[in-house]
């Protein structure tokens, strides 16, 4: 019972430092994206303590893009809806506070832009 105890400590403390080590740094995922610009649209419902909100990112590639995957940071206990990109949705999966958009990009290097809609009850202050 205490190795098994001490074994699920030193996974859940490994899997916190991969999470603490993703947040707000510049990894494969976010190296090959260079952000110019943020829309965000933000619909509060303030009796339920509930958001709807959208963030249309553009996005201008960095060199050669060699991932697919593209790192987007979004707080629990907000979670993305949906995403999408030229008219397309696109496929995401979450681990933790980090979003993974698997992006297949055209080489247009320039003026990239894509729609992520998101909700959930933000932690209150």
């Amino acid at each position: 019972m205490i190795l098994f105890f001490g074994e699920l400590i030193g996974a859940t403390c490994i899997a916190q430092t991969k999470i603490d080590t993703l947040n707000g740094s510049i990894t494969k995922e976010r190296a090959w994206w260079d952000i110019q610009h943020y829309d965000l649209t933000i619909i509060p419902d303030f009796q339920n303590k509930w958001i709807i909100g959208k963030n249309i990112i553009q996005y201008n590639l960095v060199g050669r893009q060699t991932d697919t995957l593209m790192q987007i940071d979004l707080v629990e206990p907000l979670k993305i809806d949906s995403v999408v990109q030229n008219g397309k949705k696109v496929f995401f999966k979450q681990f933790g506070n980090i979003w993974y958009l698997t992006i297949k990009q055209k080489q247009q290097t320039k003026n990239n832009q894509l729609e992520i809609y998101y909700s959930g009850k933000p932690v209150e202050s």
